[in-house]
């Protein structure tokens, strides 16, 4: 991949709303109300990102996935947060056991959706190994 001489860096960009605050709103700017907005930015030199377009393409989608699994880590450790807040599951047996299930389903989950893809991955390993032959024309 070409870079033009004038491109330097390339920026990974991340809005937040804090929660207390009401969202921004089209209204709201017109109205000419405040709104909290944090912002992060993350700089990544020209030189550091990988010049095959495969390599970018790939370096895309790690950053996407680094941001998805943030968010997603964020909203559980947020919603088991919000179970110990309102009912306390711990504090008999039977709320001890429908803890360890519900975290054994998760173990599971997560262990075949490793599994798939790994095997998805050895898959696309193998195609991509095994020559190409064209079908004789006649």
């Amino acid at each position: 991949m070409k870079y033009s001489t004038t491109t330097h860096a390339v920026y990974d960009v991340a809005l937040a709303v804090p929660k207390n605050v009401p969202p921004p709103s089209f209204k709201g700017m017109f109205s000419k109300q405040p709104s909290l907005v944090k912002v992060y930015i993350k700089r990544y030199p020209v030189e550091e990102l990988p010049k095959s377009d495969e390599g970018i393409a790939e370096w895309c989608r790690d950053r996407f996935v680094a941001k998805v699994a943030v968010f997603w880590i964020g909203a559980f450790l947020l919603s088991i947060y919000k179970l110990f807040q309102t009912c306390s599951p711990l504090s008999s047996w039977k709320g001890i056991g429908i803890t360890a299930a519900i975290l054994f389903i998760v173990e599971m989950l997560m262990y075949v959706l490793l599994l798939s893809t790994q095997q998805e991955q050895s898959t696309l390993e193998k195609q991509a190994a095994s020559p190409k032959t064209s079908p004789n024309k006649e």
